[in-house]
């Protein structure tokens, strides 16, 4: 008799990059605040560069009206995902490009979890968590 072959793992770890990276990607270069919000649970919690803590969806609104004032787009590269149960460890390397110029760049940790339907939402997102590089003008 044959054992059944377990689920590709590989498959099932990528689940959660795509939901949080590519949406909170998509609407920081759309400049779209909402969709940026409705990517944590209520009570998230999302730091800002000198580790000063923005918690629950009124204090992430405020905080991400100021960053995406200045403008820009954003490119993401994936450098970890790691998921357990409906828990998710995320990072990417990102640069903020202004005209044409990168005026900052650093590399990310995200903690997700997994919603009752199937999406993902930040519990915790450090966007300067390591590599932090802001160009001299």
């Amino acid at each position: 008799m044959t054992m059944p072959r377990p689920p590709r793992r590989r498959r099932e770890a990528r689940w959660a990059q795509p939901t949080c990276t590519g949406w909170s990607t998509k609407a920081v270069n759309n400049g779209d605040v909402d969709a940026l919000v409705a990517l944590y649970e209520p009570d998230a919690c999302l730091l800002g560069p000198a580790g000063e803590q923005s918690v629950g969806l009124e204090a992430i609104r405020a905080t991400w009206e100021g960053m995406l004032a200045s403008g820009g787009s954003v490119a993401m590269t994936t450098r970890s995902v790691v998921e357990t149960g409906d828990i998710a460890y995320l990072s990417n390397h990102w640069e903020l490009t202004i005209d044409g110029a990168a005026v900052a760049s650093a590399t990310t940790a995200e903690i997700a979890r997994q919603q009752a339907g199937g999406s993902w939402k930040y519990v915790i997102d450090h966007p300067y968590a390591a590599e932090v590089s802001i160009p001299d003008a």
